[in-house]
């Protein structure tokens, strides 16, 4: 597969990702349900465009391990299989597809000579140009308006906060409106550290723009995973260029935090309606966070799936794979009926479990682990401080979503969460790029040096030759004038003598 072609691919997942919710409102019922699948079907293509190319370095290492999960997966696809054959590729899909995004990326944005690895981030941060005004509308229009209802045509007011809807904007519910404003995260911080090639003035209108329409969206979701997943990642890589003492990137935070603020103030001053559903969730705090809250959905997001087999009897392998993922029920009878049961876990560990048992919670937390570990291992390694700051903001994201994200039941999360992965490999091998670059150029100034010396060397040699045939020549008159002059003055002497 050409790249492309790849690239588009990507591309075209960015867009499927944030328009998905509106698409599927305007596509009859059927075709609404279908269209969840588009995503799969980018997905597989990548991973046959990848598969196709090969890989090497850093993601040869995760592919590897790709490869010894989906192995140590295989016990849990039977057991789905011998009880819904379709269930069992579905839940397979699940957990194994979409990590070959993070992998095209890597392949399709790392030819620095012709392509711009900072496009589909930037993509993905313009949007909020989009989704933040959409999200606004929303407001203003009725409950039963088409906008505001569920893909499948449900009203949504019982979710409404202080008189207002919590909207979605162009997502199909507010989670993955949520999700997606957490991957802006990274996507802003690239887009701040690159400025836009149509100059600085393009620059400083867009980056605090864009912030404060980021803002807006976070709070009008009425979500605390949006506003507070934000600011743990803000945290997050605070705390990772602190690790690596980057005090230019450590500036840039303090700025951005700084400009955040007063972006906050501008937000609620100009957008008043926005706040309101997130202030009524709220009420009982002084602050965005509630700690006990905190704390107790902390302790059941980590702990709380221990006690699942209490309540359900999942079996060794659980229920199996693929059961608690959202719309299965259209495709599985089998998983359907489980729904009817209330058979639910809430948390992703929890339903982990139910899934695949306590066998599923180990290797797939372990590969997740042994993800994120690597991630951290590669932004150690990177130390040009411009890329230091973007890869403190990606990493941020892939240590926090990997261990709280939804990703087995929730595509789209572990879909950002592969192109934040991706993004920071990318970002890993722009810098050798560099170096390698560097030293080219350092080589090629050398050699240069060395030609322009060996040039004047053989100029120099070339302007004594022609000196030492010069004295030659210049010799050789000398000697034919004696010669000359002796042969007159023996004939001058015979003519005497005669």
């Amino acid at each position: 597969m050409r790249l492309r072609l790849l690239r588009q691919l990507i591309m075209a997942m960015i867009v499927i990702l944030i328009f998905e919710g509106v698409i599927r409102k305007l596509l009859p019922g059927p075709l609404s349900k279908l269209f969840i699948l588009v995503k799969d079907g980018i997905a597989l293509m990548i991973a046959v465009g990848v598969l196709q190319s090969g890989v090497k370095g850093i993601v040869g290492q995760l592919m590897m391990l790709h490869a010894v999960f989906a192995i140590a997966l295989i016990p849990l696809i039977l057991n789905t299989f011998l009880i819904d054959p379709v269930l069992a590729f579905f839940g397979a899909k699940q957990y194994l597809l979409f990590h070959f995004i993070s992998y095209g990326i890597v392949k399709g944005f790392s030819d620095f000579e012709r392509t711009d690895f900072t496009r589909p981030y930037k993509f993905i941060a313009l949007t909020i140009y989009i989704t933040a005004p959409i999200a606004l509308i929303q407001l203003k229009l009725g409950a039963g308006h088409w906008l505001n209802l569920s893909v499948s045509g449900e009203d949504l007011s019982g979710f409404s906060a202080g008189g207002n809807l919590r909207v979605s904007a162009t997502f199909p519910f507010i989670a993955q409106f949520s999700w997606y404003l957490m991957a802006i995260s990274y996507a802003y911080a690239i887009s701040f550290s690159w400025k836009p090639k149509t100059g600085r003035f393009k620059k400083l209108f867009h980056l605090p723009t864009m912030l404060l329409l980021l803002i807006v969206a976070n709070f009008i979701t009425g979500s605390r995973t949006a506003v507070m997943g934000n600011l743990v990642v803000v945290v997050f890589a605070g705390g990772l260029l602190m690790v690596r003492g980057s005090k230019r990137g450590q500036k840039w935070l303090i700025g951005l935090v700084i400009f955040g603020a007063v972006a906050y103030q501008g937000a609620q001053y100009l957008f008043p309606s926005a706040f309101v559903a997130f202030k009524a969730r709220s009420s009982d705090t002084a602050s965005f966070v509630d700690s006990d809250e905190m704390k107790t959905r902390i302790e059941h997001a980590f702990l709380g799936w221990t006690g699942v087999y209490k309540r359900k009897n999942a079996g060794a392998f659980g229920f199996g794979l693929g059961t608690m993922s959202n719309g299965v029920q259209s495709l599985s009878k089998y998983a359907d009926a489980l729904r009817k049961k209330k058979i639910w876990g809430e948390t992703d560990l929890a339903n982990t479990v139910l899934e695949g048992g306590y066998y599923l919670v180990v290797i797939w937390m372990l590969f997740r682990v042994s993800i994120i570990l690597i991630c951290i291992k590669v932004y150690l390694s990177i130390k040009h401080s411009k890329i230091v700051f973007c890869a403190a903001f990606l990493t941020g994201y892939i240590i926090f979503n990997g261990l709280t994200g939804t990703f087995g039941i929730q595509p789209p999360t572990l879909i950002w969460w592969h192109f934040a992965i991706g993004g920071l490999m990318v970002l890993s091998n722009y810098e050798k790029f560099l170096v390698a670059k560097k030293r080219s150029d350092i080589k090629s100034a050398k050699q240069e040096k060395f030609d322009q010396k060996e040039l004047d060397r053989n100029k120099v040699e070339l302007e004594n030759a022609n000196n030492i045939k010069r004295d030659d020549k210049n010799l050789l008159d000398e000697d034919a004038v004696r010669r000359e002059t002796a042969l007159n003055e023996e004939y001058n002497r015979i003519v005497k003598l005669e």
